[in-house]
């Protein structure tokens, strides 16, 4: 199918250059990339879009098709000639339809005869047709039969014979043609989710205080006015709350990052507490839900 791009603007026509046949995948692109080009060019939004169809039976108007030859040597009896529908002969391979994985079926092929006469060669073309074995092989000349209905001519870019083709006729060899084909209103597309997964939840029993007790005055703790504690084994965010015995706030630390946090033995009000017992009490959210635990500091001077 022949393509060219044109953009009407102000009562003028800007006719692009030919760009070949759209049932070829580069083809394609390149028809699309000129379509955003002329738009930007020109400063152009095309408010409607116009397409002269083809009116051949059988000639696609996209590249719609991925395909797979396999060089199997299963007896397959591809045409070529003049006159294709009675120009039978074997070949080493068959042509595969697989744009959809699930539903490959075979199709029929057409090759240009040139040397050796009579047979297929490296150095012959393959014309893929739209034509599913088991339905009758199109009636015409060779022109008009790949005019009609070939979806992909392929060349191995052989001009003589190729001595591995001799020795093995490439059995085994699978090659794949995979097209760039634009969405359609038919496509649809299928998709599974997995569900999230539950975190575990934090054990808030392994959460420790060192040293418990605190000694003002051990000889580890060397920095005189700078006395702390540590939280350990904390889950990744969490609030901690010192309270007295009596109940009183002292202290609300947020924990956010890491596992262990410090306390400075300070209020509040930034004053050093006193000696005493202290209750700490660790509230974290987990899945939806609080955790919490709770336990007792001893601050000795």
């Amino acid at each position: 199918m022949k393509s060219a791009i044109c953009l009407v603007k102000g009562g003028r026509a800007l006719l692009g250059h030919h760009l070949g046949e759209l049932d070829e995948a580069l083809t394609w692109e390149a028809f699309q990339q000129a379509d955003r080009d002329y738009a930007a060019l020109f400063d152009h939004a095309p408010q409607a879009v116009a397409v002269d169809l083809p009116g051949s039976i059988g000639a696609p108007q996209v590249p719609r098709r991925d395909l797979e030859i396999v060089f199997d040597n299963s007896g397959y009896e591809s045409r070529y000639g003049g006159h294709p529908k009675q120009n039978v002969v074997s070949v080493p391979f068959t042509v595969w339809d697989i744009t959809d994985s699930t539903n490959r079926f075979q199709l029929h092929s057409l090759f240009k005869d040139r040397n050796p006469r009579d047979e297929w060669g490296p150095n012959d073309d393959i014309s893929v047709l739209s034509v599913p074995i088991g339905s009758e092989f199109p009636s015409g000349n060779f022109n008009s039969v790949k005019a009609n209905y070939a979806l992909f001519t392929l060349s191995f870019g052989f001009d003589e014979a190729d001595s591995l083709y001799e020795s093995t006729l490439w059995q085994g060899d699978r090659w794949h043609l995979l097209t760039m084909r634009p969405l359609q209103s038919d496509d649809v597309f299928r998709f599974s989710t997995v569900a999230s997964k539950t975190l575990d939840k934090p054990d808030l029993d392994l959460v420790k205080v060192v040293p418990n007790p605190f000694v003002v005055s051990a000889a580890w703790d060397s920095r005189e006015g700078q006395h702390r504690l540590q939280f350990t084994n904390l889950p990744e965010t969490c609030t901690i709350k010192l309270y007295t015995v009596s109940g009183d706030l002292v202290r609300t630390i947020e924990h956010y990052g890491g596992s262990f946090e410090w306390w400075d033995l300070h209020n509040e009000s930034d004053m050093e507490v006193a000696f005493g017992v202290y209750l700490y009490h660790i509230e974290t959210e987990s899945n939806g839900g609080t955790l919490e635990t709770t336990g007792k500091i001893m601050v000795v001077r």
